[in-house]
Parts: structure tokens; sequence; C-alpha cells
């Protein structure tokens, strides 16, 4: 049998001959279809468009699974009001880049304990954004760390102070003195030949000091012969008291000039000082005729024929040699008088005194010998020697030998010149200081002429050593 579905218009029975034409707008409502009677099967691709949805129409339970993809998604479609609280795990979340995470995040989304993370990846972070108390951290990953200053590989820790011969592996090196208290550090790793510096900042009391006179020239005559100069004078000791910053005065006296006159006593040394102490200055040598030595730190020995040695300074030196004859006496020495003249008719010279020696330098070297006298010309007559310790040798008239001056910085006396023959001059005198380098260094001010070694040349001690000029030193 037949019906009509709308618009009045005959069906056919039986058969699928019913078209969208047939059908008025609002004909079939849902209540005119059964539960599940239209399928996918059933619509054509695109048929239902979004207009003919009502809001909610399609729910999930609507959809299969996996139903609905990427593709059939329009972009911003799905937007997050549409998202329900939980809806999206993290199965669903890859790929998510860092410029899609933007504000804060709450302390209750990390977890109580974070999960391991490479420091390799945690860069630039600001020190502002670090704040509150580390936790504590494991000493048993901190390696390479020592517990005393002995265990470093650049330090030492002793009882004694170093030594030249100390030789640490390079320069910077520390050691420290458990005896004394005082540090040094390395200023030169030169092998045996260290130079270490004291940085305890503590000053000596008390210093070493040896201070020589510049010796007296020989005595010189046109025709008879003339007495040797006598050596400066000589005062040392191992402890002298000093303060601290106190400037002391050092001056350095030069040697007496030799005359060049006829009949003329020799020219006395110049005095050395330090500080309080002053050496006198060696006498000249005596000169024919009949002229006595001077007097000095050690006294001018005398001239042909009858004359008298000058004399010598207590604690500094000896009186020259005087004479009865043809020759002429030696000059007074640190450590000994001038020898008298030898021979028939005292023709030969006689000698200087000698000096003394000093280790302050740390090598024994004897200073301040007198200066010998002339001889006469005939065949027998020798010359007198210089005493040991920078004396000058008189001149000898049978061999026109000159005479020799005393050695520079010894204060030694110089030779008696005579019989048209020169005279020498008196050697010029030094002051050296000495004291441990468990002390800071000194200051020289002025200008005088010095040498200065911090352990080198006398091991464990500071030493300066002023050969000319005048100037101050500060400890």
């Amino acid at each position: 049998m037949g019906g009509y579905i709308g618009r009045g218009q005959p069906v056919a029975a039986g058969g699928n001959s019913v078209e969208t034409a047939d059908i008025v707008d609002d004909a079939v409502t849902n209540a005119k279809i059964a539960t599940n009677a239209v399928t996918g099967d059933s619509i054509a691709s695109n048929a239902v468009g979004n207009s003919e949805l009502s809001d909610n129409a399609v729910d999930t339970a609507e959809l299969a699974a996996d139903a609905v993809e990427g593709s059939k998604i329009a972009d911003n479609a799905v937007e997050s009001e549409h998202i329900a609280a939980g809806a999206v795990d993290d199965a669903h979340i890859v790929a998510l880049a860092a410029s899609k995470l933007s504000g804060t995040i709450a302390d209750a989304r990390f977890p109580s304990t974070l999960p391991a993370a490479s420091a390799a990846n945690l860069t630039a972070i600001p020190a502002a954004n670090i704040t509150g108390t580390l936790p504590a951290i494991s000493g048993a990953n901190l390696t390479g760390l020592v517990a005393t200053l002995a265990a470093l590989t650049d330090a030492t820790v002793s009882s004694s102070a170093p030594t030249t011969t100390s030789n640490p592996s390079a320069v910077g090196h520390l050691w420290v003195n458990t005896t004394t208290g005082f540090v040094y550090v390395c200023k030169d790793a030169t092998t045996n030949a260290n130079d270490w510096r004291s940085i305890g900042g503590a000053t000596t009391s008390s210093v070493e000091h040896l201070v020589v006179a510049g010796g007296g020239s020989g005595g010189f005559d046109t025709s008879g012969n003339c007495g040797g100069g006598g050596a400066g004078g000589y005062r040392t000791n191992s402890a002298f008291s000093v303060g601290d910053g106190v400037a002391y005065t050092v001056t350095v006296g030069g040697g007496g000039t030799a005359p060049t006159s006829a009949e003329t006593v020799g020219v006395d040394g110049a005095d050395s000082v330090f500080s309080s102490i002053t050496s006198d200055g060696g006498g000249g040598g005596g000169a024919y005729s009949n002229q006595n030595g001077r007097a000095g730190g050690s006294g001018g020995g005398g001239g042909q024929t009858n004359s008298s040695g000058g004399a010598g300074t207590a604690n500094q030196g000896n009186a020259g040699s005087g004479i009865s004859g043809i020759s002429a006496g030696g000059g007074g020495g640190a450590g000994a008088a001038g020898s008298a003249a030898t021979q028939s008719s005292n023709r030969a010279g006689g000698d200087g005194g000698v000096g003394l020696a000093s280790s302050i330098t740390g090598t024994s070297v004897y200073r301040a010998g007198g200066g010998g006298g002339s001889s006469h010309s005939t065949a027998t007559g020798t010359n007198g020697a210089g005493g040991n310790g920078g004396g000058g040798t008189g001149h000898q008239g049978n061999a026109d030998t000159h005479a020799t001056a005393g050695t520079v910085n010894t204060g030694g006396g110089g030779g008696g010149g005579g019989e048209n023959e020169p005279a020498a001059s008196g050697g010029s005198g030094v002051v050296i200081i000495a004291y441990s380098t468990d002390y800071t260094a000194a200051t020289i001010g002025g200008s005088p002429t010095y040498s200065y070694s911090n352990g080198v040349t006398r091991s464990g001690y500071h030493l300066y050593i002023f050969t000319a000029g005048t100037g101050t030193i500060t400890f």
C-alpha cells in the first residue's frame, strides 16, 4: 500500500523511492528515528555539517575510539574551556616547546624529590633566583683538599730557617720556621743560590758591623827614604744595638793621597763611620830627613835617618815603626805594629804590620794591613813588604821598583817612596753590616756605593757592603 510523506506525493510501497526532495523541512524529527537507526554508513561524506548539529547533540558516547583525529579538528577549534580538568594526561603531551611555558609554577606542582638533572642543563641562572640555605654537602665528594699547610706542595713547615741551598720547586714557595715563628717566601729559586725574604714584618734589634777607615799614604822625598802609611782604624762588633725605624749614618773613608813634593810626610786616610762608631784614618808615613810617621787608626812608619813611628788608636790599630838608619820603617796594621828596618845600617825597609781577619761576609778576609817602608839603593837593600790585609810594598831603590798602593776597600797603608821614586796612596776603607734574614731588609738612603746580598753571600744573613760615599741605613 502506498502513502504520503510531507509534500503529498504518493510513495510506492517497498524500495528506496523517498528522496530528499520528497521531505519537507523538519518533517523528520529525532522522535521519528529509532535509536541507532542511522549509522555512519547511511550518511554521505560531509552530508552533516556543524549547522546540522545542535549544541551537545554529539557526546563522547556517540564517538568511537580514535574516531576524531587531528585532521578532523580545525586550527584553534578546541580551546581550554573545551578541555575538562585532567582530561589530557602525560601520554598525550609530546614535544612541548619551552616557549609554550610561561608564568609561575606553584610549589604543589613539584614532587617532594626532584628527579636527577644534568648540571649541563643549568645555565644562565641569575643569582637573584638562588635563595635560601643549601643542603649539606658530603665531604666525600670533595677531592684534592689537604688538612694542613705542610701538606701543600708549595709550602714547607720546618724548625729552621731556609738557606740558599733549600732549593724549592719554584719562586713563591712559602716557608714557616716553627722555632722563631718567622715566615719566608722564595724570591729567587736559582739552584744553591736561593733568595728568601722574610714576610713576618719583624725588625732586628742588633747587627754585626765591621768599620774600617782609609789607610794613610807613604811619605815621599827626592833623595832619602820614607816610611809606609798606617792602616785605617779597624772596629767590629757582633751585637750592636739598633732601633726600629732609625736612620743611621754610614760613611766610607778614602785612602790618603800620595804626596809628590820633596821631604813630605804621607797623607792620612779618612775616617769611616757607622752610627756612633768612628774608625780613624791611618797615619801618613814619615819622610826624609828625620820626619816621624803620623798617628792614626794605625800609625805611619818613620822616615830616614832618625825618626819615630806614628801612634795607633786604642782598639783600632797599632803604631808604625821608628828608624835609625838609611831606610824607613813600616806602617802599623790592625793586628800588629810596623816592623823596623833591618840589615847593616838598617838599609832594608821595615814591613807593614799585619791586619785582622773577619768572616762577617761568610768568608775569612784580612783587612787593614800596614804599608812597607822604602829601602836604600845599595845592592843589599830590600823594600818593606805590605802587611797582610791590603798593605802596599815600599819602594826598592836598587831595583827601581815603585811603591804600591794599599788595596781598595781594605784600609791598607800605602808603601813609602824615596830617592826620587813616588810614594803610594792608602787603600779606601769599607763598612759592612750583617744580620739575620729572619728580619726584614733594611732601607738605604742617600747615594752611597754599596752591594746587598740576602742570604746568598752569607747564608741566612742580610749583608750590606758599603764601599764609597755617605748615606744612611734604616732597620
